[in-house]
Protein backbone atom coordinates (compact mmCIF):
# COMPACT_ATOMS: atom_id res chain seq x y z
CA UNK A 1 0.00 0.00 0.00
CA UNK A 2 1.38 3.41 -0.89
CA UNK A 3 2.89 5.33 2.19
CA UNK A 4 0.96 8.58 3.01
CA UNK A 5 2.62 11.47 0.94
CA UNK A 6 4.81 9.29 -1.51
CA UNK A 7 3.06 11.19 -4.03
CA UNK A 8 4.67 10.04 -7.43
CA UNK A 9 4.58 11.58 -10.66
CA UNK A 10 2.34 8.96 -12.61
CA UNK A 11 -0.02 9.52 -10.17
CA UNK A 12 0.24 13.17 -10.55
CA UNK A 13 -0.21 12.75 -14.51
CA UNK A 14 -3.08 10.21 -14.56
CA UNK A 15 -4.66 12.99 -12.16
CA UNK A 16 -3.94 15.66 -14.53
CA UNK A 17 -5.29 13.97 -17.67
CA UNK A 18 -8.54 12.66 -15.77
CA UNK A 19 -8.98 16.62 -15.11
CA UNK A 20 -8.39 17.68 -18.74
CA UNK A 21 -10.61 14.72 -20.29
CA UNK A 22 -13.10 14.30 -17.88
CA UNK A 23 -13.02 10.65 -17.50
CA UNK A 24 -11.55 7.90 -16.72
CA UNK A 25 -11.60 6.68 -20.23
CA UNK A 26 -10.48 9.77 -21.55
CA UNK A 27 -7.25 9.62 -19.22
CA UNK A 28 -6.52 6.41 -20.08
CA UNK A 29 -6.09 7.59 -23.80
CA UNK A 30 -4.38 10.21 -23.45
CA UNK A 31 -1.93 8.33 -21.41
CA UNK A 32 -2.05 5.21 -23.55
CA UNK A 33 -2.69 2.63 -20.51
CA UNK A 34 -5.84 0.69 -19.65
CA UNK A 35 -8.39 2.19 -17.37
CA UNK A 36 -7.84 0.22 -14.37
CA UNK A 37 -4.04 1.28 -14.54
CA UNK A 38 -5.60 5.14 -14.23
CA UNK A 39 -8.08 4.20 -11.61
CA UNK A 40 -5.14 2.49 -9.85
CA UNK A 41 -2.98 6.23 -9.66
CA UNK A 42 -5.70 8.15 -8.70
CA UNK A 43 -7.25 5.39 -5.96
CA UNK A 44 -3.09 5.79 -4.88
CA UNK A 45 -3.00 9.37 -5.36
CA UNK A 46 -6.39 9.87 -2.85
CA UNK A 47 -4.07 8.06 -0.24
CA UNK A 48 -1.28 9.80 -0.77
CA UNK A 49 -2.95 13.62 -0.56
CA UNK A 50 -5.71 12.36 2.17
CA UNK A 51 -8.70 13.21 0.75
CA UNK A 52 -10.99 12.87 -2.10
CA UNK A 53 -10.47 13.72 -5.34
CA UNK A 54 -13.40 12.74 -6.77
CA UNK A 55 -16.87 11.67 -6.48
CA UNK A 56 -19.42 9.71 -8.56
CA UNK A 57 -22.60 11.50 -9.78
CA UNK A 58 -25.01 9.58 -12.08
CA UNK A 59 -22.51 7.62 -13.68
CA UNK A 60 -20.07 10.18 -13.98
CA UNK A 61 -17.07 11.09 -12.12
CA UNK A 62 -17.13 14.47 -10.57
CA UNK A 63 -13.66 16.61 -9.42
CA UNK A 64 -14.16 17.79 -5.39
CA UNK A 65 -13.42 21.13 -4.20
CA UNK A 66 -10.32 19.76 -2.97
CA UNK A 67 -9.14 18.49 -6.21
CA UNK A 68 -9.72 21.89 -8.23
CA UNK A 69 -7.67 23.71 -5.98
CA UNK A 70 -5.08 20.71 -6.37
CA UNK A 71 -5.62 21.07 -9.73
CA UNK A 72 -4.72 24.60 -9.92
CA UNK A 73 -1.29 23.48 -8.10
CA UNK A 74 -0.81 20.98 -10.27
CA UNK A 75 -1.57 23.19 -13.50
CA UNK A 76 1.10 26.07 -12.50
CA UNK A 77 3.57 23.01 -12.09
CA UNK A 78 2.93 21.76 -15.59
CA UNK A 79 3.06 25.52 -17.14
CA UNK A 80 6.81 24.96 -15.64
CA UNK A 81 7.09 21.83 -17.34
CA UNK A 82 5.97 23.29 -20.66
CA UNK A 83 8.27 25.98 -20.41
CA UNK A 84 11.46 24.04 -19.74
CA UNK A 85 10.25 21.51 -22.56
CA UNK A 86 10.16 24.68 -24.94
CA UNK A 87 13.42 25.91 -24.03
CA UNK A 88 15.13 22.60 -24.66
CA UNK A 89 13.23 22.91 -28.08
CA UNK A 90 14.87 26.21 -28.71
CA UNK A 91 18.14 25.00 -27.62
CA UNK A 92 18.01 21.83 -29.83
CA UNK A 93 17.15 23.85 -33.10
CA UNK A 94 19.53 26.41 -32.58
CA UNK A 95 17.02 29.19 -31.59
CA UNK A 96 18.41 30.04 -27.95
CA UNK A 97 21.99 29.70 -26.63
CA UNK A 98 25.16 31.77 -25.91
CA UNK A 99 28.62 31.79 -27.71
CA UNK A 100 31.18 33.37 -25.86
CA UNK A 101 34.49 34.08 -28.46
CA UNK A 102 37.74 35.48 -27.72
CA UNK A 103 39.89 36.29 -30.81
CA UNK A 104 42.98 37.87 -31.76
CA UNK A 105 42.53 41.55 -33.73
CA UNK A 106 43.44 39.94 -37.12
CA UNK A 107 39.95 38.27 -37.32
CA UNK A 108 37.97 40.88 -35.17
CA UNK A 109 38.17 43.80 -37.25
CA UNK A 110 36.13 42.85 -39.98
CA UNK A 111 36.29 39.15 -40.94
CA UNK A 112 34.77 37.93 -38.08
CA UNK A 113 32.10 40.33 -37.56
CA UNK A 114 30.75 39.62 -40.84
CA UNK A 115 30.12 35.78 -40.33
CA UNK A 116 28.43 36.46 -36.88
CA UNK A 117 26.24 39.35 -38.60
CA UNK A 118 25.67 36.02 -41.12
CA UNK A 119 24.69 33.69 -38.35
CA UNK A 120 22.67 36.12 -35.99
CA UNK A 121 20.73 36.69 -38.76
CA UNK A 122 20.29 32.65 -39.51
CA UNK A 123 19.95 32.38 -35.77
CA UNK A 124 18.49 34.96 -34.35
CA UNK A 125 17.90 33.37 -30.64
CA UNK A 126 21.57 32.55 -29.81
CA UNK A 127 23.30 35.73 -28.32
CA UNK A 128 27.45 36.11 -29.34
CA UNK A 129 29.69 37.88 -27.21
CA UNK A 130 33.05 38.19 -28.98
CA UNK A 131 36.49 40.10 -26.78
CA UNK A 132 39.40 41.02 -28.84
CA UNK A 133 42.59 40.33 -26.98
CA UNK A 134 46.02 39.74 -28.02
CA UNK A 135 46.87 35.69 -28.85
CA UNK A 136 48.51 35.04 -25.69
CA UNK A 137 45.43 36.52 -23.60
CA UNK A 138 43.23 34.22 -25.89
CA UNK A 139 44.74 31.27 -25.16
CA UNK A 140 44.73 32.01 -21.66
CA UNK A 141 41.10 32.44 -21.92
CA UNK A 142 40.24 29.64 -23.12
CA UNK A 143 42.82 27.62 -21.23
CA UNK A 144 41.00 29.08 -17.88
CA UNK A 145 37.16 28.19 -19.45
CA UNK A 146 35.96 32.09 -19.92
CA UNK A 147 35.29 31.81 -23.26
CA UNK A 148 33.84 29.00 -25.64
CA UNK A 149 36.62 29.29 -28.52
CA UNK A 150 39.10 31.26 -29.39
CA UNK A 151 41.52 31.99 -32.15
CA UNK A 152 44.92 33.03 -31.98
CA UNK A 153 48.22 33.18 -34.23
CA UNK A 154 50.73 31.30 -31.58
CA UNK A 155 51.81 27.67 -30.79
CA UNK A 156 49.58 27.65 -27.32
CA UNK A 157 51.20 26.27 -24.14
CA UNK A 158 48.76 27.23 -21.82
CA UNK A 159 47.20 23.88 -20.18
CA UNK A 160 44.06 23.21 -21.15
CA UNK A 161 43.86 23.73 -24.84
CA UNK A 162 42.78 21.98 -27.82
CA UNK A 163 44.78 23.53 -30.53
CA UNK A 164 43.30 22.63 -33.87
CA UNK A 165 45.37 24.56 -37.24
CA UNK A 166 42.66 26.87 -38.76
CA UNK A 167 44.69 28.32 -41.60
CA UNK A 168 48.30 29.37 -42.93
CA UNK A 169 49.66 31.42 -45.12
CA UNK A 170 52.29 34.23 -45.57
CA UNK A 171 52.30 37.98 -45.40
CA UNK A 172 51.08 39.59 -48.64
CA UNK A 173 52.07 43.55 -50.40
CA UNK A 174 49.09 46.10 -49.99
CA UNK A 175 48.73 49.18 -52.08
CA UNK A 176 46.99 52.20 -53.16
CA UNK A 177 44.99 51.53 -56.38
CA UNK A 178 46.94 53.45 -59.25
CA UNK A 179 50.44 52.42 -57.52
CA UNK A 180 53.64 51.83 -59.61
CA UNK A 181 53.94 48.56 -58.48
CA UNK A 182 50.03 47.55 -58.85
CA UNK A 183 50.66 45.90 -62.48
CA UNK A 184 53.24 43.18 -60.55
CA UNK A 185 52.14 39.85 -60.27
CA UNK A 186 54.71 40.04 -57.10
CA UNK A 187 56.63 41.89 -54.78
CA UNK A 188 59.90 41.48 -53.40
CA UNK A 189 62.08 43.26 -50.66
CA UNK A 190 63.90 44.37 -53.58
CA UNK A 191 60.93 45.97 -55.19
CA UNK A 192 59.53 47.79 -52.62
CA UNK A 193 63.27 49.55 -52.07
CA UNK A 194 63.01 53.29 -51.20
CA UNK A 195 59.18 52.50 -50.38
CA UNK A 196 57.64 53.90 -47.11
CA UNK A 197 56.04 51.28 -45.50
CA UNK A 198 53.65 51.16 -43.13
CA UNK A 199 54.53 48.60 -40.74
CA UNK A 200 53.43 46.77 -37.41
CA UNK A 201 54.42 47.82 -33.90
CA UNK A 202 58.11 46.42 -32.71
CA UNK A 203 56.49 44.09 -30.10
CA UNK A 204 55.39 42.44 -33.10
CA UNK A 205 56.85 39.34 -34.33
CA UNK A 206 55.56 39.96 -37.70
CA UNK A 207 58.00 43.24 -37.67
CA UNK A 208 61.01 41.15 -36.80
CA UNK A 209 60.61 38.91 -39.45
CA UNK A 210 59.68 41.93 -41.66
CA UNK A 211 63.32 43.34 -41.36
CA UNK A 212 64.65 40.37 -41.26
CA UNK A 213 63.30 39.70 -44.97
CA UNK A 214 64.57 43.26 -46.02
CA UNK A 215 68.25 42.65 -44.46
CA UNK A 216 68.33 39.51 -46.35
CA UNK A 217 67.12 40.59 -49.28
CA UNK A 218 70.19 43.78 -48.88
CA UNK A 219 67.28 46.51 -48.87
CA UNK A 220 66.87 49.25 -46.50
CA UNK A 221 63.32 49.21 -44.13
CA UNK A 222 62.14 52.88 -44.76
CA UNK A 223 58.91 52.75 -42.39
CA UNK A 224 58.08 56.25 -41.23
CA UNK A 225 54.32 55.63 -39.84
CA UNK A 226 54.18 52.23 -37.16
CA UNK A 227 50.72 51.17 -35.81
CA UNK A 228 49.69 48.55 -33.84
CA UNK A 229 46.98 46.75 -36.21
CA UNK A 230 47.08 45.02 -39.09
CA UNK A 231 43.64 47.09 -40.04
CA UNK A 232 45.27 50.37 -39.70
CA UNK A 233 48.36 49.58 -41.91
CA UNK A 234 45.45 48.85 -44.55
CA UNK A 235 43.80 51.49 -43.55
CA UNK A 236 46.91 54.11 -44.21
CA UNK A 237 47.23 52.15 -47.28
CA UNK A 238 43.84 53.12 -48.83
CA UNK A 239 45.11 57.20 -47.56
CA UNK A 240 47.98 57.15 -49.44
CA UNK A 241 50.64 57.05 -46.64
CA UNK A 242 52.79 54.26 -48.73
CA UNK A 243 52.62 50.17 -48.41
CA UNK A 244 52.26 47.88 -45.88
CA UNK A 245 53.10 43.68 -45.50
CA UNK A 246 50.01 42.15 -43.96
CA UNK A 247 48.76 38.75 -42.66
CA UNK A 248 46.12 37.84 -45.87
CA UNK A 249 42.67 37.79 -43.54
CA UNK A 250 42.99 41.46 -42.81
CA UNK A 251 44.17 42.32 -46.71
CA UNK A 252 41.16 40.11 -48.04
CA UNK A 253 38.68 41.95 -45.85
CA UNK A 254 39.89 45.26 -47.23
CA UNK A 255 39.54 45.11 -50.76
CA UNK A 256 37.02 47.19 -50.62
CA UNK A 257 38.79 50.46 -49.58
CA UNK A 258 40.63 50.34 -52.61
CA UNK A 259 43.55 48.07 -52.33
CA UNK A 260 45.79 46.15 -54.12
CA UNK A 261 47.00 42.95 -53.05
CA UNK A 262 50.24 40.78 -54.00
CA UNK A 263 52.06 37.64 -53.12
CA UNK A 264 55.33 39.00 -50.85
CA UNK A 265 58.65 36.98 -51.81
CA UNK A 266 60.77 35.82 -49.35
CA UNK A 267 57.55 34.12 -47.75
CA UNK A 268 56.77 35.41 -44.25
CA UNK A 269 54.58 32.83 -42.61
CA UNK A 270 51.79 33.52 -40.71
CA UNK A 271 49.33 30.95 -39.35
CA UNK A 272 46.05 31.13 -37.09
CA UNK A 273 44.68 28.10 -35.12
CA UNK A 274 41.19 27.58 -33.15
CA UNK A 275 41.76 26.96 -29.73
CA UNK A 276 39.01 25.26 -27.66
CA UNK A 277 38.80 24.64 -24.42
CA UNK A 278 39.45 20.86 -22.95
CA UNK A 279 37.28 18.90 -20.91
CA UNK A 280 34.01 21.16 -21.91
CA UNK A 281 31.12 20.80 -24.77
CA UNK A 282 30.78 22.96 -27.23
CA UNK A 283 27.20 24.45 -27.84
CA UNK A 284 25.02 22.46 -30.14
CA UNK A 285 25.07 25.17 -32.58
CA UNK A 286 28.87 25.84 -32.62
CA UNK A 287 29.74 23.20 -35.39
CA UNK A 288 27.40 25.30 -37.74
CA UNK A 289 29.30 28.54 -36.94
CA UNK A 290 32.13 26.69 -37.43
CA UNK A 291 31.14 25.80 -40.94
CA UNK A 292 30.63 29.83 -41.50
CA UNK A 293 33.97 30.04 -40.60
CA UNK A 294 35.55 27.59 -42.70
CA UNK A 295 33.14 29.04 -45.89
CA UNK A 296 34.27 32.36 -45.48
CA UNK A 297 37.89 31.72 -45.57
CA UNK A 298 37.86 29.39 -48.08
CA UNK A 299 37.10 32.29 -50.33
CA UNK A 300 40.30 34.13 -49.35
CA UNK A 301 43.09 32.67 -52.17
CA UNK A 302 45.78 33.89 -50.06
CA UNK A 303 45.17 31.35 -47.19
CA UNK A 304 45.58 27.32 -46.57
CA UNK A 305 42.93 25.92 -44.83
CA UNK A 306 44.13 22.92 -42.28
CA UNK A 307 43.00 19.51 -43.05
CA UNK A 308 42.04 19.15 -39.44
CA UNK A 309 39.37 22.09 -39.45
CA UNK A 310 38.06 21.12 -43.21
CA UNK A 311 37.43 17.63 -41.99
CA UNK A 312 35.88 18.79 -38.71
CA UNK A 313 34.01 21.61 -39.67
CA UNK A 314 33.78 21.86 -43.66
CA UNK A 315 30.11 21.72 -45.38
CA UNK A 316 30.02 19.51 -48.78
Amino acid sequence: MPKANDISLRQVEAFHAVMEAGSITGAAEMMHVTQPAVSRLIRDLQINVGFPLFERRKGRIMPTTEARALFEEVQRSYLGLEKISSAAAEIRNFRSGYLQIAALPAMSMRFLPRVITAFSEANPGINISMQIRSSTRVSEWVGSQQVDAGFAALQSTYPGVEQIPLYSGSLVAVLPTGHRLAREKALTAARLAGENLVSLGSEYGIRQRTIEAFALAGVPLVSRIEVQLAHAVCEFVAAGAGVGLVEPVTAHQMTDRGLVIRPFDPAIPYFVSLLLPLNRTQPLFFDSFMAMVVGELAANPYIELSRAVRERYAKG
